[in-house]
């Protein structure tokens, strides 16, 4: 789709390799960012698994490799009530027993419910029928939760970072995402706000960063966000991002590194809330 080059994963490390790795990753980052001083103090950091988490671990190896879902995920359904025909609820006895033998029968995969799987196929479908998702997505090219890393220089300081990116295909660096609904009742795009809410752009930013410094990425590589409706009528939306917006978020991703840079060499953590806040605009202006 564009002349890219085809790049080789140097660094293949496993689910618990990549975790222990010390390196600095987007999320962590992101996490400093949010409030260094907070940071510092532990909130913000290990995040208990929920079933949001366990749903987009779930849909991304079903979209992005099919063939080692079932290594990786395992369908939870609840043993059905014999005087109601009905499955047990999730308070009863019946199902959490019945959870928990599965789970320990299942050690080392992602346990998701019936019903998500359920969605994760129809979604799955969504994206197959796409005219656009499947293009973006690798046809002829892909490279899926490509690991990288390597060390970059803020400001003379040496930093080790790693990612795991979504996919990287003939069409450029993507990033798949869910969200309840792409647009409200009114017609209006809500994604972009939560591109915005959840700093998706400075995300993108992060990993076109690793495979242009690390894997001989051209800066111009195209970058994608992929976004598909969990709620009905279940749409997916592909969004190329503007170079120049890119460029913008790379600048907001340096921003942070340095920030955090100069709070490891001084030990200064201080939070966004130690001075005063001020209000001075009435409106929807968002920005990275």
């Amino acid at each position: 789709m564009f002349d890219l080059p085809k790049i080789t994963p140097s660094w293949t490390p496993t689910e618990a390799e990549y975790r222990a790795d010390p390196a600095l990753n987007y999320h962590t980052l992101a996490a400093f960012h949010r409030d260094p001083k907070a940071w510092r103090d532990g909130y913000f950091k290990d995040v208990e698994e929920t079933d949001a988490m366990r749903f987009g671990t779930a849909l991304h190896a079903k979209i992005l490799e099919p063939s080692s879902y079932n290594d990786k995920i395992a369908v939870f359904a609840p043993p059905v009530n014999p005087k109601t025909g009905e499955p047990y609820g999730s308070t009863t006895n019946a199902y959490k027993d019945a959870a928990a033998t599965f789970a320990a029968s299942n050690v080392g995969k992602t346990v998701i419910s019936k019903a998500d799987a359920d969605l994760i196929d129809a979604l799955v479908d969504a994206v197959n029928f796409h005219p656009v998702a499947p293009t973006v997505l690798g046809r002829d090219f892909r490279l899926t939760e490509l690991s990288v890393k390597g060390v970059l220089t803020v400001n003379d300081v040496p930093v080790e970072v790693k990612g795991r990116i979504d996919a990287y295909t003939d069409a450029g660096l993507v990033d798949l995402k869910t969200t309840q609904t792409l647009a409200d009742a009114s017609g209006r795009d809500r994604f972009r706000y939560t591109v915005y809410d959840y700093h998706y752009l400075a995300q993108l930013a992060f990993y076109r960063l690793l495979l242009t410094e690390f894997c001989d990425v051209p800066a111009t590589v195209p970058c994608w966000l992929v976004a598909l409706e969990k709620s009905d009528p279940r749409r997916v939306g592909v969004y190329r991002v503007d170079p120049a917006v890119m460029d913008k978020a790379t600048r907001v991703v340096w921003s942070w590194l340095t920030e955090y840079v100069t709070s490891q060499q001084t030990n200064v953590y201080a939070s966004r809330y130690d001075d005063v806040q001020l209000i001075d605009r009435y409106d929807a202006e968002r920005d990275l």
